[in-house]
Order: C-alpha cells, then structure tokens, then sequence
C-alpha cells in the first residue's frame, strides 16, 4: 500500500487512498504470476492499442455483463502503464474511446465504470422500451 500512496498525485499525495484501506475499500495486491483469482472476474485490459486477437467493443463487452458475466478491468497507472505480462494474461483488451484515443490514468479510472454504466442504463431503458411497444 505504501507503495501506490507513495506514487500517486491523487487526493492529497495519497491520504484518500489510505483512508478507503484502511476502511477495507481500496485493495492491493501483488501482481499474480499464473493469473488472476476466478472470483475478481475475466481480466480486460484498458488499453488505446488493443491486440486485435483480444480486442473486445463495448457493445459485445455489455452484452456478456447483461449475461451476468464478471469482469475485472486493469487501468495501468503512470507514465508506464499496465506490465507487458498482463496484456498478455488478459483474455480481452478494451479501447474505453473505441478511438485509440490514450487517457491519463485519473481519466480512465472515471471513464471506465461511467462508460459501461451509461451502456447499461442504455441497454435497459431499450429493454423496457422494447417491451411497451
């Protein structure tokens, strides 16, 4: 933990993120060598370059969460971003833009969940209209 408090620009050089560990809502993890537990959901990658042979778009992503299909989203932080391994690890990779447009890490953590959200209450409210007509 120390570690990512130390790194971060976020929230007061990282006193809001030892508030949310210490309160249990913000977890690190040492990255897994052979993958990650079943539990957190398929791995997706966030990536402006995503590997065409993994490369998932929203609406096919939204469809298999609409199925009640977990998945875990990996945001790389930092001028570095996500380790090699883990795009190799994950069994899809996400362009959040479906542009190639690249996003700062802040940017992606917000975009992320308010992307596939919005994309959800849309599917919904098709959904519900779709069964008034």
């Amino acid at each position: 933990m120390n570690f990512v408090k130390d790194k971060t620009t976020i929230g007061g050089s990282g006193k809001y993120l030892s508030e949310l560990f210490g309160a249990g809502r913000f977890f690190v993890f040492d990255l897994p060598e052979k993958g990650f537990q079943p539990q957190f959901g398929s791995p997706v990658v966030t990536t402006s370059h995503p590997d065409k042979k993994k490369h998932i778009l929203l609406p096919a992503l939204m469809e298999q969460i609409n199925k009640k299909k977990s998945f875990l989203f990996l945001i790389g932080l930092g001028h570095k971003g996500l380790p090699p391994d883990l795009f190799e690890m994950a069994k899809y990779h996400l362009d959040i833009t479906s542009k190639g447009i690249s996003l700062e890490t802040c940017t992606a953590i917000g975009a992320v969940p308010a992307i596939v959200s919005g994309c959800m209450e849309g599917m919904k409210k098709t959904e519900q209209l779709t069964r008034t007509n």
